[in-house]
């Protein structure tokens, strides 16, 4: 199944540690259909157990999103190619 990487970066500006949080991505096509999305904890959680994200600290998160889209290039059909009719 195709699939779409997210990188998310966030950045705890509050006084105190972030001890959970949980992000939810949406991947979208052109026409604005939603073709995947997937929930995750990202700080805490009780099966995963991320670490707490500590006050003025940056943090960088990655997703994978499986999705039902598959692009022309996946296919072998370039849309930029010249040969392309579709």
């Amino acid at each position: 199944m195709p699939s779409i990487q997210f990188t998310l970066s966030t950045k705890n500006t509050f006084a105190k540690s972030i001890t959970d949080a949980r992000v939810w991505v949406f991947a979208m096509d052109a026409e604005g259909k939603v073709v995947g999305n997937k929930a995750e904890w990202v700080i805490g959680g009780k099966k995963d157990g991320h670490p707490a994200l500590e006050s003025g600290k940056t943090e960088n998160f990655s997703l994978v999103v499986p999705t039902s889209y598959v692009s022309p290039l996946h296919l072998g059909q370039n849309p930029i190619h010249k040969d392309y009719h579709g």
